[in-house]
C-alpha cells in the first residue's frame, strides 16, 4: 500500500494515550501513509479526554516534518453513551467533504468489562455497558464511516486480542465482545468485499489496561499470567506492536476479515 500523494481520512478510536496514540504517531510519520498526503487530509482523534487528545496531537506534530497538508481534528465522546455518540458522529461527518481518495477507520477504544466477579454475579447495566462500548457503539461508528465516504477506498482496522480466539479467566465480557467485533468484520468482508477490513491483535501491551488486570481482576490465574509478563519484560511496548501494524498494512496481502496476532507477522 501505498498512498502518498492522495487525500486521505483516518479516525483513530481510543487514540488518546498507549495503542492509538503509537498508531496516530506512526501514520504521520510514514512516508508512504500520511506524511506526505495532499492538501485537505486529515486524521481525526476520538476518546473521552481532549487533553490526553491535545497531546497526542502535539505529540504528532513533533513527529512529522511537515503537517500542512493534514487537519488534525479532536472528536471528544463516551463510548457508553450510544446516544451522544450518535449525535456527536453523525454532526461531524455531516461537516466533511466525501472526496477523500483512501479513507481509514481505526476502532481501538475498548473496555474491559466487569473483570472483578464471575459471570454469575453480573448486572444487567455491566453486560450493557461493555457491549455498548465494545460492539454496539462501534458496529454504528463503522457503519456510518463507510457510508459515508462509500466511493472511497476503505479500510477498517479492528484492535483485536488472543481473547477474541482464546478465553481467558474472569474474562467474558471482553472475551465474548470482542469475538463479536471480529465476527462483524469477517461478515464486512462478505457484503461489501471491496471494503479492506483486518482484525489486529497487538499482543500483551504494557498499558494501563494490564495494570487494570492486575489490579482488579477476580481470577489469580489471569492475574498471574500478565503479571509474569510483566516480570519477566516479555510484554510487548504498544510502539512496537504499532510498528508491526503499520507494517502489516502497507504490505496490504492480508485476506479481508483475517484475525492477525502480532506473533504471527514476519
Amino acid at each position: 500500500m501505498n498512498i502518498s500523494n492522495c487525500k486521505n481520512l483516518c479516525f483513530i478510536t481510543g487514540s488518546s494515550r498507549g495503542f492509538g496514540r503509537c498508531i496516530a504517531e506512526l501514520l504521520v510519520q510514514d512516508e508512504q501513509l500520511f506524511a506526505n498526503c495532499k492538501a485537505g487530509s486529515k486524521i481525526v482523534l476520538c476518546g473521552r479526554s481532549i487533553n490526553d487528545l491535545e497531546d497526542t496531537k502535539k505529540l504528532m506534530i513533533q513527529f512529522c516534518k511537515d503537517l500542512s497538508n493534514i487537519t488534525i481534528d479532536i472528536l471528544t465522546f463516551d463510548l457508553a453513551n450510544a446516544a451522544e455518540v450518535e449525535k456527536e458522529f453523525k454532526n461531524y461527518l455531516a461537516t466533511l467533504d466525501e472526496d477523500f481518495e483512501n479513507c481509514f477507520f481505526f476502532n481501538n477504544a475498548a473496555t474491559l468489562g466487569n473483570i472483578s466477579s464471575v459471570f454469575t454475579e453480573f448486572k444487567i447495566n455491566e453486560i450493557e455497558m461493555a457491549y455498548t462500548v465494545n460492539v454496539v457503539v462501534p458496529i454504528f461508528l463503522i457503519s456510518q464511516f463507510c457510508n459515508k465516504f462509500i466511493k472511497s477506498n476503505q479500510y477498517v482496522i479492528q484492535t483485536s486480542t488472543l481473547a477474541a480466539i482464546q478465553p481467558l479467566s474472569c474474562m467474558s465480557l471482553y472475551c465474548s465482545s470482542k469475538a463479536s467485533m471480529d465476527m462483524f468484520l469477517q461478515a464486512i468482508s462478505i457484503d461489501h468485499p471491496k471494503i479492506r477490513t483486518l482484525n489486529y491483535a497487538p499482543g500483551p501491551l504494557d498499558t494501563d489496561m494490564v495494570q487494570t488486570i492486575i489490579k482488579d481482576i477476580r481470577s489469580d490465574e489471569t492475574k498471574k499470567l500478565f503479571g509474569d509478563m510483566i516480570s519477566n519484560a516479555t510484554i510487548l511496548q504498544p510502539i512496537d506492536s504499532s510498528r508491526k501494524l503499520i507494517q502489516l498494512l502497507k504490505r496490504n496481502e492480508f485476506k479481508n476479515g483475517d484475525h492477525v496476532d502480532y506473533f504471527d507477522i514476519k
